[in-house]
């Protein structure tokens, strides 16, 4: 009996000694492993375009749009963003209607509905709203009719913009989200010409929503 009690006693004595601190710093390691705050973002959708003189013949369509981004969560509750987006548009109108390619740069700080502070202690479902500054370049195709002559003119045209974006993500993965997002561009394109100063009371706008996936590199 003695000697068995003085076995089972030699065996948790090895396994305090040599196998616990190994599965602690096996632990410690793989929660490491996954304490990433720097992600990459991809996005897939459709977005629309508001016209500054929105009359009843004005219609537009929503035309496939894509985003890229690179982020990184600064604590619990904050983190800043930035993003890349390409955008098509098309406006039909009675006279001069026209279609084009928007490109989209902008930098947003961003606030988390709960707090995260790496992508390891995420919770299930999150929410992100945030407001940057960012700047865009239209590519435009546009149809102009003289008389009764029809004449096709490309033009470029740019314009700072205050893009507002909210989010809700899905933890899928250990380093992976999947989520939906929404996103309005507010800029100073229209027919009157004002300085960024100046509100621009009719501006052309546009909108997506996209379906995103959310990856964490380091």
């Amino acid at each position: 009996m003695e000697r068995n009690f003085k076995a089972i006693l030699g065996v948790c004595v090895f396994y305090i000694v040599f196998l616990f601190p190994s599965w602690t710093a096996a632990q410690n390691f793989d929660k490491k492993k996954y304490e990433k705050r720097y992600f990459y973002q991809l996005g897939l959708g459709v977005g629309d375009f508001f016209p500054a003189d929105p009359g009843a013949d004005v219609k537009s369509k929503l035309l496939p749009s894509l985003s890229a981004a690179f982020g990184r969560r600064m604590g619990g509750h904050f983190g800043l963003k930035s993003t890349l987006s390409i955008q098509s548009f098309l406006v039909k109108q009675p006279s001069d209607p026209f279609k084009g390619l928007s490109y989209a740069l902008d930098l947003m700080p961003t606030v988390n509905l709960f707090p995260t502070r790496t992508q390891l202690d995420q919770p299930r479902i999150n929410a992100e709203l945030g407001m940057g500054v960012g700047y865009l370049m239209n590519y435009v195709s546009k149809d102009y009719t003289v008389g009764e002559r029809l004449f096709k003119g490309n033009y470029l045209e740019f314009s700072p913009y205050v893009p507002i974006r909210l989010s809700i993500h899905l933890k899928y993965k250990k380093v992976t989200n999947l989520g939906i997002e929404g996103v309005f561009f507010n800029t100073w394109l229209g027919p009157e010409k004002q300085t960024i100063y100046e509100i621009k009371k009719n501006a052309n706008q546009f909108g997506q929503i996209n379906l995103v996936m959310r990856r964490f590199l380091f």
